[in-house]
């Protein structure tokens, strides 16, 4: 089964490969009830954690801490691969990553839509456009130690692109090749140029809100709520809010066009405390008005707008005179109609709402998988990851152009007695070029170095000596030759043409390498 998996900071959101067509994967939740999104929500209750769908279930339960939104935990330049969880025992982020996914998985393979032929799923993921290289090594290393066959990551708006390109053909033409993905997702927002000249997808501008999403309007709706009742506000800065949080995230959700009133739960979701100190009962039901949750969240929509409007100007003849076809409305939380609404204030009829918008990246995931036109190969780059600040980072090597022609070397001192190397290909960046694109993965291997023995541990002293020696194979491959320049040892990995038809496997080897070799020499 090929999957297009958009993990996002409120929902995955799956989509199958089936015969053509891309439908989004439904689950069943404890209750029996369809859902067409696995929630992003982790919690514990002191003896284990749960997730997901179980972790929504448990959510007002006496002593469950519920983590919200904890995909930023690996967001932002500060991410580090050593970060722990703050709460319950603490884990590390990594695992409890993995932990997430494996749950996922196993819903997929127990509960979903696609639970009869599911065997082992490979999967393009999405990540976001401003990803850092530490982000994308802990996504695809989680979805790999889940059970996920990885075929690679796209950027969220690439995926989103491929899916308004199927959607919109009728817009596209020479004049206007270009589409801009506005994303308003649960945690943030991002708005991206994207070219689709030639059947290709490159992103030429993003910008971006990292502090604003769903997230934002879910609180503001219960502030509403609550501003009603005279009770604090700052009650929701504590972790105990996130009952009352993800209760707003469900009412908002439920608002479509013709809405015009809303119920707030507050007593069945305050924690008793609070329901004391506010004098409220268990019962106390809030209606709020959907004309003035509009206005509350007007300067948020705003903020969004003015990002857009700083990378393709306002109003359709900004459109036109930058090539863009449309604005595509994607993300969870942009399904709110006041925000195509006031979107549609700007740029008119040039702005086009995904039929479902919490879906388009998964779909457009899918999509890819089954299009070979978005596979790089002629102006593709080979790489691998590294690691950096001692281990707290992972980077990317970009090592040489995916074609015939001379060896690279690369020489450097490794700091563990096991290395273990995760190589990709990506599309020759742009010259200045800061955001990285697509990324395919090209397989993992394990070197030993020194003796190679036991479990993996840091080397006395400076570390070994090591070589390796990249050369691009006839038939669109690599071989990468590690030489161990203490013993003259050599291993030969022997990296496959990236194909779709035979995406790369992990190799079944010794125990896992805790850390990447650390290219300190490199010249």
């Amino acid at each position: 089964m090929r999957l297009g998996v958009d993990f996002g900071t409120t929902q995955v959101v799956v989509a199958a490969c089936e015969d053509g067509n891309t439908p989004v994967v439904t689950f069943e939740d404890p209750r029996g009830d369809s859902l067409a999104a696995w929630p992003t929500l982790a919690g514990t209750d002191g003896q284990g954690w749960h997730f997901g769908p179980a972790a929504r279930a448990r959510v007002g339960a006496p002593g469950f801490q519920l983590l919200r939104g904890f995909k930023r935990l690996i967001s932002g330049p500060d991410a580090r691969l050593d970060a722990r969880v703050p709460l319950g025992d603490g884990p590390a982020v990594s695992e409890l990553f993995t932990a997430f996914l494996r749950a996922l998985r196993a819903d997929l393979g127990s509960s979903s839509s696609v639970r009869g032929g599911l065997g082992r799923p490979e999967a393009l993921v999405a990540v976001p456009v401003a990803a850092t290289p530490t982000q994308r090594f802990l996504t695809l290393e989680a979805f790999r130690e889940a059970g996920f066959e990885v075929v690679g990551v796209l950027p969220e708006p690439a995926a989103a692109a491929v899916e308004y390109a199927h959607r919109q053909a009728r817009t596209l033409n020479s004049r206007r090749e270009r589409v801009l993905i506005y994303d308003l997702g649960g945690g943030t927002f991002d708005a991206t140029l994207i070219d689709l000249a030639g059947g290709r997808h490159r992103a030429l501008a993003h910008a971006g809100d990292p502090a604003l999403g769903g997230e934002d309007l879910d609180r503001a709706l219960i502030v509403l709520a609550l501003e009603q009742v005279g009770a604090p506000i700052d009650w929701l800065d504590q972790p105990e809010a996130a009952p009352l949080l993800e209760h707003g995230r469900a009412v908002k959700e439920a608002i479509g066009p013709t809405t015009r009133l809303v119920l707030v739960e507050l007593g069945a979701h305050l924690p008793g405390p609070w329901r004391a100190a506010a004098s409220i009962g268990e019962d106390l039901v809030v209606q709020v008005s959907v004309a003035e949750f509009a206005d509350r969240v007007r300067p948020l929509i705003a903020r969004s707008v003015a990002q857009v409007e700083a990378l393709v100007g306002a109003g359709a003849g900004g459109l036109e005179a930058a090539g863009v076809a449309g604005i595509s409305v994607v993300g969870g939380a942009s399904s709110l109609p006041a925000c195509a609404r006031q979107l549609r204030e700007v740029w008119g009829h040039r702005v086009h709402r995904a039929p479902q918008p919490s879906a388009a990246v998964a779909i457009g995931l899918a999509r890819a998988l089954s299009d070979p036109r978005y596979l790089p190969e002629a102006e593709a780059v080979a790489g691998v990851f590294r690691e950096g600040r001692g281990g707290a980072e992972a980077r990317v090597d970009l090592v040489l152009p995916l074609r015939p022609g001379p060896a690279v070397v690369r020489r450097y001192r490794t700091a563990h007695n096991l290395g273990e190397y995760r190589f990709f290909v990506c599309p020759a960046p742009e010259p200045g070029a800061e955001l990285l694109g697509d990324l395919f993965s090209l397989g993992v291997a394990r070197v030993p170095f020194g003796d190679g023995a036991g479990p993996v541990h840091r080397l006395s002293g400076p570390g070994r000596p090591v070589e390796e020696r990249w050369t691009p194979r006839e038939d669109g491959g690599l071989d990468v030759v590690f030489v161990d320049l203490d013993s003259g040892a050599e291993r030969r990995v022997a990296l496959p043409s990236p194909r779709w038809a035979a995406p790369a496997s992990t190799p079944s080897g010794p125990e896992r390498a805790g850390a990447l070799p650390d290219p300190s020499a490199h010249p």
